[in-house]
Formats: C-alpha cells, sequence, structure tokens
C-alpha cells in the first residue's frame, strides 16, 4: 500500500515538474556531439535532468579538450603537480625494494634529438616505468657520449677559422662548450617527453672521473696483452683524417667506383707451363690479366694472387698471351674485340714461381697462391697491395713482403710515391694521373657502381690505409664472448644471429684516433726508438692529473710534468728528457664502451637491461661486450632489447634535403610550419609504443592522426567511467566479488585476462602488443559491451543499489588496473586519472600513480566457471543482434525456450520467467526477456521464431557441448518511462516505469 501511494503521488509531483522527454540513454548522456571540444561532463543541460529526474548522470572535472594545444599543456601541469622531476630522487630512496638498472647508451651531444631518439628513450621509459609500478627500485643514470668527430667538426665550423689554424687546446674548449649546450638542451628535451631518469647526476664521457676510470680500464686491458700498437691497413677517412672502426662506417649501395682492366708483364714463367704448353707460352710476351676498383693503389702493389684449385687459361691473340681464369675468358674476348684463342687450359697452383714486373717501377714482384681469390668476380688474379687491404696485409705478413704507404692522412699521394703522383689526391685526380702512367697496360676502364664503406660522420668514401695505430685484440676474447651470450635474453629473438655475426667476424678492433676533441691515449714513445711507455705508475699518475686539472692537461702540461722522474724512477728510468707523449686519443666506442666499468659499480659492473637500435649490435653493444668479457669474463647486461629506425609513412629514409623529417617536438607542441598540430608528448609515447621493436618505424601525420585518435578514445572511456564514479568511495561502497552482478563479474574476468595478458607482453617488451590488446579492451569489452549495458542502472538506479553500486565497483577496478597498465606509456594521461580517481583510505595523500606498486588484479577475478556460465546469452545475444539488424535492440520483446543445462545456466541470469531488469534483459539490452522450458507455440502471432544453438561449457569433461534453443522477437509491449526511455512502463498512463519510480519516491519521502 505504501509503495502504491507513493507512486500516486509521485505521479502528481512529476506532473507538476513538466518533464520533457530525457536523452536515450543508449547514447553518450552528458557528452557534446563534438566530443573532443566538450569540457565536464556534468553541464548545464545535464546537471538539470540529474535535479529534475534524480539522475546519476556521469559527473567528472577530466575534459576532453584538444584545441590550442590543450594536451600538451595540461601535460606540464601534471608534471608539476604530480612531481615527475622528484620521482626518481623519491624512488631511490625506496631502500627496501629490488634493485631494477637500466643501463643508458649514451647519445652524442651534437645538436637537437630526432625522431630516432624519442624512440629510444621513451622505449627506455616505458621499461623504467612497468619495472616500477611492479615494486622495482630503478637505477637509471642518463648519459651522453661528448667526444667524437661529430661534435669536434661542428665545434669547428662555429667560427671561420681553418681547421689547421686551432690548436687542440683551442678545439677542446669550443666542443667542450658545443658539447654542455647540447646536453642541456637535449635534457630539457627528455625531460619534456616525460622521461625517468637521474636527470641532476647524469654521466658524461668527458667527466674528468669517468675519464680517470677509462685509463685504469684501458691499462687493464694493456696489461692482459690484449690492448697492442700495430702498423696495419685500417679503414681511414681522408675527410676526417683519422682511423675508423668498422662501427663507424655506413655503405653507399650506389657507389660509383673506376674499375678497371690491366696487364702485368710476366717476367719468369714456371717450367711446369713451359711444358704444358710445349714451349708455346714462350713464344709471344705472357701479360697476367687483373681487374681492380681501386686503380690508385697500383703504385702500391706488391704481389699477384691466384687460387690453387682455380682453372685458368692462356688466351691467345695475334701478338699476346693472357693469362686469366677460365671463367673470365668469354669476357675477355668481348674486350678485346679481336680473334683470340685458348691455348692451354692449368690448375692456378702452376702459377706458383711465376714473377712479373711492376708496370710503373719494372721492379720484378712474386705470384702467390691465396684462399680469398675467386673466380666468381674478376680475372682470377688479384693485384695485391699491403698497405691497402686485409686480405693484403695477410699476403705480405705470410710471405714478408714489404708494407708501402704511399697515401697520406688527408689521402694525398706522398712524395715517395714519385713526382708524377706526389699531392695527388684519392677520390679527385690519383685515378687519371694512375691511368695516364700505366699507358698500354690499360685494356679496359668503365664505371662500376657497388657498396661501398663511407664514414659515418662526413658521409665521404674512406679507403684502407696502413698506418700505425693501438688496436684491441678481440679475437682472443671472441670465443668466451660468444659463450656468455648464451645466458642473455634477446628481445626480439631474431635479432640474436646479428649479435653473433657481428662477433664472428670482428678481429681486432682499431680503438686510436688523429684527432683533438676525446680522451689521450695514455701513452709515452721513446724518441729514440719510437717504443711505447706505459706503467701502472703512469697511468695512476696521469688519472690523478686528470681527476684534478681535467683532461686538458695531457695538452697544457709538458712531458716532464706528465711523466716526472718520481715515475720513471720506479721502472729504472732516470729522466723524461728521451720521451714524447703521444697525440692519439681513443675512440667513442671505447669511451662509451666502458661505461659498465665507470657507472654500474654499485650493481656488480652488471645491468638488467641494455635498449639500443639495431646498429648497437657492431657499436655499443659490442664495444661494451668485448671489454666486460675481457676483464670479467662474463656481459654486462642480462638482456639486450633492440629497437629499429625510423623511416617515412612509406617506409622512406628521412632526410631533410627530401623535405621527410618530422621532428618530435613538433609533434609535442605542434609547428605550423609542418602543419602538425600540438598532440602532447603522451601521444608521441603511444606512437612509440605501437611501434614496438620492429625494424622500420613509420611516422607520418597519418599515422599521428591514428595515434591521437587512439589516445582520444582511451580518455574518452576513461572520462566515461570516472564520470559514473562522481558518489563513490572504494573503502565505503566496493561490492564483495561474491556479490557482484553476474554481468559485473564476467566483466572483471575479462578485465583479469586482459591484465595479465598485458603484463606478460610487458615483459616481452612487445609494447606494440600492449597497444593493440589495449585498444582492442577499451573498444570491444567496455564501450561496446560493458558501458552500454550498465548505463541504465548507473544513472537510474538507486543510488546506493546493489545494483549500482556493484557496476561502479567494476568501473573502479577497470580504471585502477587500466591506468596502472596505461602509465609506463602514457604516464601523464594516466597520472591525470589517478588524480581524479575515487582513493582509497590509505591513498589520500598519494599526489601520484607512481608512488603506488601492484597492478591491482584480484585473483578472484579469474573466476573460470563464471566466464564458461557466460558465454550462451553472449552467443544468444549475437543472434539476437542478427535477428533484429539495425533496428534498436530495446524495441523488442524476447521470447527464449531453452532446457536441460542451457535452461539452468539461463536461469542464473533470469530466475523469473518474465523480467524488464534481469542479468540477461541487461545483457541483450531487449524491453524484456521471457524465459521457459516450455516449448514455445510455433505459431503465436507476430513472433519470429528461430531455433539455434549455442556451446555449453561442461566442467567434468573439460569440453563444450551444443545445445538447441527457441528464440522468439516481437515488438516491445511496454510504454516508454519518462525517465529512463526505456519500454518498461506497463500503462501508457504512467509516466514512470515502477524501478524509476520508486527511486523518486524514496528520494521525494
Amino acid at each position: 500500500m505504501l509503495v502504491t501511494i507513493s507512486r500516486t503521488r509521485l505521479l502528481c509531483f512529476a506532473e507538476s515538474l513538466h518533464l520533457r522527454c530525457t536523452p536515450s540513454l543508449h547514447s553518450s548522456r552528458g557528452y557534446s556531439k563534438k566530443g573532443q571540444d566538450s569540457n565536464e561532463i556534468n553541464n548545464e543541460g545535464s546537471e538539470k535532468k540529474r535535479k529534475d529526474l534524480l539522475l546519476s548522470l556521469p559527473k567528472t572535472k577530466l575534459t576532453l579538450t584538444l584545441r590550442d594545444g590543450a594536451a600538451a599543456k595540461r601535460e606540464k601541469v601534471i608534471q608539476e603537480k604530480t612531481g615527475f622531476s622528484k620521482l626518481y630522487e623519491w624512488q631511490r630512496n625506496q631502500k627496501q625494494r629490488p634493485e631494477f638498472v637500466l643501463h643508458d647508451g649514451p647519445p652524442y651531444a651534437n645538436g637537437l634529438l630526432h625522431v630516432g631518439h624519442a624512440v629510444n628513450k621513451i622505449l627506455k621509459d616505458i621499461v623504467n616505468r612497468h619495472k616500477l609500478l611492479e615494486g622495482y627500485r630503478i637505477g637509471y643514470c642518463p648519459g651522453w657520449d661528448c667526444h667524437g668527430l661529430p661534435i669536434e667538426l661542428k665545434a669547428i665550423k662555429q667560427k671561420d677559422n681553418a681547421v689547421n689554424d686551432l690548436c687542440p687546446l683551442t678545439i677542446r674548449n669550443r666542443a667542450r662548450n658545443f658539447a654542455k649546450g647540447a646536453i642541456k638542451q637535449q635534457k630539457a628535451t627528455f625531460k619534456r617527453w616525460g622521461i625517468l631518469g637521474d636527470w641532476n647526476t647524469p654521466y658524461l664521457t668527458m667527466d674528468p672521473k669517468y675519464s680517470s676510470c677509462q685509463l685504469n680500464v684501458f691499462y687493464s686491458l694493456y696489461k692482459k696483452g690484449l690492448i697492442y700498437q700495430d702498423f696495419m691497413p685500417v679503414y681511414w677517412s681522408p675527410s676526417s683524417r683519422t682511423a675508423l672502426a668498422e662501427s663507424e662506417l655506413i655503405y653507399n649501395a650506389k657507389h660509383v667506383s673506376q674499375s678497371l682492366w690491366l696487364t702485368f708483364d710476366a717476367r719468369t714463367i714456371p717450367e711446369s707451363l713451359v711444358q704444358l704448353s710445349e714451349g708455346k707460352i714462350l713464344k709471344k710476351p705472357v701479360k697476367l690479366l687483373v681487374w681492380t676498383t681501386t686503380p690508385w693503389t697500383i703504385p702500391a702493389n706488391q704481389a699477384i694472387c691466384f687460387g690453387a684449385d682455380i682453372k685458368y687459361c692462356c688466351v691467345e691473340t695475334a701478338d699476346t698471351m693472357y693469362v686469366c681464369c677460365e671463367e673470365f675468358v668469354p669476357t675477355l674476348k668481348d674486350i678485346l674485340a679481336s680473334p683470340a684463342e685458348v691455348t692451354l687450359t692449368f690448375e692456378g697452383s702452376e702459377l706458383l714461381s711465376m714473377t712479373y714486373c711492376h708496370p710503373l717501377n719494372n721492379e720484378e714482384l712474386p705470384v702467390y697462391s691465396a684462399s680469398h681469390v675467386t673466380s666468381t668476380k674478376g680475372t682470377g688474379l688479384v693485384h695485391t697491395a699491403p698497405a691497402h687491404g686485409h686480405d693484403d696485409f695477410h699476403i705480405a705478413i705470410d710471405h714478408g713482403l714489404s708494407v708501402k704507404s704511399l697515401i697520406r692522412e688527408d689521402g694525398s699521394y706522398s712524395p715517395e710515391a714519385g713526382p708524377q703522383l706526389a699531392n695527388k689526391v684519392v677520390g679527385k685526380d690519383a685515378n687519371e694521373t694512375v691511368l695516364e702512367l700505366l699507358g698500354d697496360h690499360v685494356i679496359k676502364v668503365e664505371d662500376f657502381v657497388h657498396s661501398y664503406p663511407y664514414d659515418w660522420r662526413t658521409n665521404q668514401p674512406v679507403i684502407i690505409r696502413a698506418s700505425l695505430q693501438w688496436f684491441m685484440d678481440t679475437s682472443s676474447v671472441k670465443e668466451t664472448a660468444i659463450k656468455c651470450l648464451d645466458s642473455v635474453n634477446i628481445y626480439p629473438k631474431s635479432s640474436q644471429n646479428s649479435m653473433l655475426s657481428q662477433l664472428e667476424s670482428r678481429t681486432y678492433w682499431c680503438i686510436s684516433r688523429q684527432r683533438s676533441w676525446g680522451l689521450p691515449i695514455p701513452v709515452f714513445y721513446c724518441r729514440s726508438t719510437g717504443k711505447p711507455f706505459i706503467t701502472v705508475d703512469s697511468v695512476n699518475h696521469i688519472s690523478k692529473l686528470f681527476l684534478e686539472h681535467g683532461t686538458d692537461v695531457w695538452w697544457k702540461m709538458s712531458t716532464e710534468e706528465l711523466l716526472p722522474e718520481s715515475v720513471l724512477q720506479k721502472s729504472g728510468i732516470k729522466n723524461s728528457s728521451g720521451f714524447v707523449k703521444g697525440e692519439d686519443i681513443l675512440d667513442i666506442w671505447f669511451d662509451s664502451g666502458v661505461s659498465w666499468a665507470c657507472i654500474l659499480q654499485d650493481s656488480n659492473e652488471e645491468a638488467d637491461v641494455y635498449l639500443e637500435g639495431l646498429d648497437q649490435f657492431g657499436g655499443w653493444f659490442l664495444s661494451s661486450l668485448l671489454t666486460s668479457v675481457a676483464l670479467n669474463e662474463k656481459p654486462p647486461f642480462k638482456s639486450l632489447v633492440v629497437h629499429g629506425f625510423t623511416v617515412d609513412a612509406d617506409g622512406k629514409k628521412m632526410s631533410k634535403s627530401v623535405g621527410n623529417v618530422i621532428d618530435p617536438m613538433d609533434v609535442v607542441d605542434g609547428s605550423k610550419a609542418s602543419g602538425i598540430p600540438s598532440y602532447g608528448a603522451d601521444v608521441l609515447r603511444w606512437w612509440v609504443a605501437t611501434s614496438g621493436l620492429q625494424s622500420n618505424i613509420p611516422i607520418g601525420s597519418s599515422i599521428l592522426t591514428r595515434c591521437n585518435e587512439e589516445v582520444f578514445r582511451l580518455r574518452k572511456t576513461c572520462r566515461f567511467l570516472l564520470g559514473n564514479l562522481w558518489d563513490f568511495t572504494p573503502d565505503k561502497d566496493s561490492v564483495s566479488y561474491n556479490q557482484l552482478l553476474a554481468q559485473d563479474s564476467y566483466m572483471l574476468h575479462l578485465l583479469h585476462d586482459f591484465a595479465l595478458k598485458a603484463i606478460q607482453l610487458y615483459a616481452d617488451h612487445r609494447y606494440n602488443k600492449v597497444t593493440s590488446i589495449v585498444d582492442r579492451f577499451i573498444s570491444a569489452d567496455v564501450s561496446s559491451f560493458y558501458s552500454s549495458i550498465i548505463k541504465d542502472r548507473c544513472y537510474c538506479d538507486s543510488r546506493d543499489s546493489l545494483a549500482r553500486r556493484s557496476c561502479q565497483t567494476v568501473q573502479y577496478n577497470i580504471l585502477d588496473v587500466l591506468i596502472r597498465l596505461l602509465a609506463p606509456i602514457l604516464p601523464h594521461f594516466a597520472e591525470e586519472v589517478f588524480q581524479y580517481l575515487p582513493k582509497l583510505q590509505h591513498q589520500q595523500d598519494c599526489n601520484s600513480l607512481f608512488k603506488t606498486t601492484g597492478h591491482n588484479i584480484n585473483p578472484e577475478w579469474e573466476d573460470l566457471a563464471g566466464y564458461h556460465r557466460f558465454q550462451p546469452s553472449l552467443q544468444i545475444k549475437a543472434r539476437f543482434n542478427e535477428m533484429i539488424g539495425p533496428e534498436t535492440p530495446s524495441s523488442f520483446d524476447v521470447v527464449i525456450w531453452a532446457s536441460g543445462d542451457l535452461y539452468d545456466n539461463l536461469k542464473v541470469l533470469q530466475p523469473t520467467y518474465v523480467s524488464t531488469n534481469s542479468a540477461l534483459v541487461e545483457i541483450l539490452q531487449a524491453s524484456q526477456v521471457s524465459l521457459s522450458n516450455q516449448r514455445l507455440d510455433s505459431a503465436m502471432d507476430d513472433v519470429e521464431l528461430v531455433t539455434a544453438s549455442c556451446s555449453l561449457y561442461k566442467p567434468d569433461s573439460d569440453a563444450t557441448e551444443k545445445h538447441d534453443y527457441v528464440m522468439g522477437v516481437l515488438p516491445c509491449q511496454l510504454y516508454m518511462c519518462t525517465r529512463c526511455r526505456r519500454s518498461v512502463a506497463k500503462s501508457s498512463a504512467l509516466r514512470f516505469c515502477s524501478r524509476c519510480a520508486d527511486v523518486i519516491a524514496e528520494d521525494y519521502q
């Protein structure tokens, strides 16, 4: 009776309000049609509806606005409010936590950052923030590679002085200041991207303390015999005037060399060939035919090599007998364009005692067998210049040949090459001069397009040139290093072979450079013998000077000061007048490659993760591994994570000249010049994560637009969920798992399943998969499924009802888990949501999500039985949607007949025969559902009946069984409720359904 009276009074009350129809609860209530321009959910219109109809409409201060760089502005506020700059220090003070160390491969301090830097640093930050949320204490000291030619060249270009006019100290001072400026600029950008790290005390390879440590590593390797000095061919850059390591080379696939076919006159013919040819070979001049792509090396020729197992021919013309491999004969005939006949075929071993005359100086030279000679390219006879080829050099060592280096540091011939060649420059006029001097020895010249090494800094061709250099003997540690890799996890696994191939191909490492800006090699040379002098005492003394005065003392102080008598006397030497200090500096890969020894002392000189680009297999990964294995017999890393290179949207390499370069800060702050709107740092980070570790990482306007839409979709969904928690206090209002509605517990199962997958993907560094399943979870599970079915009870049920608090509990947990999984990728957004998320009592004073730990996943949520129990209703929902097509589900009533186990299963979701508010009704989104185990009358008027089947899980057999059911769909028989907009009112005379009448009556009372 009380309810009836209340409803009567309610109807009178409702009439007096002159209520207007409210929007359908199946739309995004309270959202602007221009979603991205709307602000708070509780706008004026929805607030009036809230008051008039007592609707619990969404209400939150989390905005959607993206105009005028709103995202970027919000991020700056979030960084300040949540203490981004103080987080690293805070977490370092959490001494009880286990340690996780990601060691930073230092970027060059040589200018503005590009998108490649963004990929690298953001991926590192994703790793660190994920580990931080898992309860680790992060060790991440950012570093900068401060030495090297790129910085030196930029420092030199700051003034008009020619390079030769600048003394080393001037160059070093400018380079140091340039590096400091670049570091300051880059550091600010990294912090703007939200990178967590020890920004107050980063490591710099130019710091005296770092340099001192590096000297000690150098001497330790020297003492073990792994560092030595030798005269041998190395890659040499005339444009940089220094030796280069293989890791400092890039290859130009379209390089054009001047290739040359030339002859060398045979002087001594082996007796075996005379006999094989029955003396014919002596009747005409015999010429050895050679092909080369480096004519400028002919003056340094010391031998010709052949393959002992290759078949060679004597090709006779009217006046000459040519010797070449059998495969080259057809090409030779084409080149000669005159009658030519093969008169003799023989094994290469028959050439063993032959000699020939050098075409420029008539010197008699030998012919040798060599394993590197093939018949697949060229003539099968290889011109050998020991000063300009690695294979050539080994031939010289094996046979005691002299190694003549006729090329100076700038790529020009020295006077020793003769007056006609002196000062001619390789790559300019050297080849032409050599061709002129060769005269009739040349039979053909043509351009040859091939892949050729270039200096990666100057983008100019390099040469191979013998010089006195310092080397690390990598061949001695190679096998141990390969074995050590067995204990290293490499992500992705497909990259492992790249590391192995780099190791297997590296026999030595040239670690000396002939420049000014770098760490000096701490060696002195005897004036009379040229022998190097280095002892533990001399290194300790220099190390102490570096710590006290900086590394410039090597150039500022005299040899007597750097190598005082007190040091020499320990080696039995009286004074330093007989010594001169060295002028070489260390390779920058040695600088950064020993960072494990200089930075990781507190973690046993071992990091959990090294994370860099693919190119570092031949760079920092390799130099770090080799030096660590050499001294510690273990790798300096437990895991290697390897990412690819950025390209434009079409997969092309980005180039300023092409105009396809995207500045990462344009993505963050926007740029009118490039036409890129301000997306904020989180969209940049999302793009990095979506790219993952793939070898090519495309970026372009369409890709950024897609990333922005995905992040906006996340924001929109989280805003909806937050809006529904405006009156929810977790400690007080949460519903225990066993009291949740079935559809709510099912949603938690989906959340549980999604979260565990995401956590595993984080562990496997598959960040592109993380973003993929996040987007799917948000779109399919949260937005399309769950949010759509709970709006009615969330907005219209009594605020403290179990049904409403049940779905609020789930929405709270979705947000709580989701932002923890998003936080490593989208830290600004996650922190922003965390500020608005209702807090547990113990979190009230916590201003940062990253000061909490754990993913907050309840094991109860797995509930596989509940998951399987829910599947038939979802299959029925899919069949129902097929039947009604584009029509709105709430416009229909549904009648379902089922029997046996299927009926029992559905009855859990709808205990009564007919219902307008059961779990089954909510799942189907119908007006009302009738559920029966009595067979339906197939002749029912206006009802479309279909027979279908669904799968029902049987736990006893761990299998599914097919169960048939009959479903009928008919236009809804009830009337529209003015408040909830559902067709569930029992009479057209009533403005409200019974549920809404009760809610308003309850409040009215």
